[in-house]
């Protein structure tokens, strides 16, 4: 095992068990070890990638507006690209979308809202249409439409919500746990919108 295959591990085994920052800090340690390599080697990348990846992780985790605010501002702004086969950019995007999602319903800071709705979709965008992943993305984007309709008073989100409610009825059969969810948010919709 190479010394980024551990550090890769690490950083799923971050994620996995509730973001320890012992883990987070041993990650750090092992990409040093990285800094013999010239910059554009695909190892220093990688190494790169994984150090940017925990110190998103932390902003995302921490649930500080301020430091979510500067994660997306550099998340808008990145040039970086992950690397073939590293790491799941759409699912990364899903969790930051969700937790600026809470954070902007637990603040009510709604002047995010069409940042978030756009997050969301880039999110969704980048999976495949019958990719189980798409779930989670799907729920926050709902309540970003929904609750973009509430401001605007706006029919064109309740159109989407309403497609975004079939989508994942396609994608979870009877008896899947989040099925009666989305079909009560469904008929509502339809009661809202006739």
């Amino acid at each position: 095992m190479t010394l980024l295959q551990l550090a890769q591990t690490l950083l799923f085994r971050y994620e996995k068990q509730g973001c320890n920052e012992a883990v987070a800090d041993e990650i750090n340690e092992l990409m040093t070890e990285f800094q013999d390599f010239s910059d554009d080697s695909s190892e220093c990348k990688a190494a790169n990638f994984v150090l940017e990846m925990v110190k998103r992780c932390r902003a995302v985790n921490s649930g500080d507006l301020v430091e979510l605010e500067k994660l997306d501002w550099k998340l808008q702004h990145s040039k970086m690209v992950p690397p073939d086969g590293y790491l799941d950019r759409p699912r990364r995007l899903i969790k930051l979308s969700t937790a600026m999602w809470g954070e902007c319903e637990k603040h009510g800071k709604l002047g995010d809202l069409d940042h978030l709705l756009e997050l969301s979709k880039q999110a969704l965008r980048l999976l495949p249409s019958r990719h189980p992943d798409r779930l989670p993305g799907l729920r926050t984007l709902g309540g970003v439409l929904w609750r973009l309709f509430e401001v605007h008073d706006d029919l064109s989100y309740l159109r989407e919500l309403i497609v975004l409610c079939e989508e994942a009825l396609q994608l979870i059969p009877e008896g899947h746990p989040e099925h009666p969810y989305w079909v009560t948010n469904f008929n509502l919709l339809l009661c809202s919108f006739f």
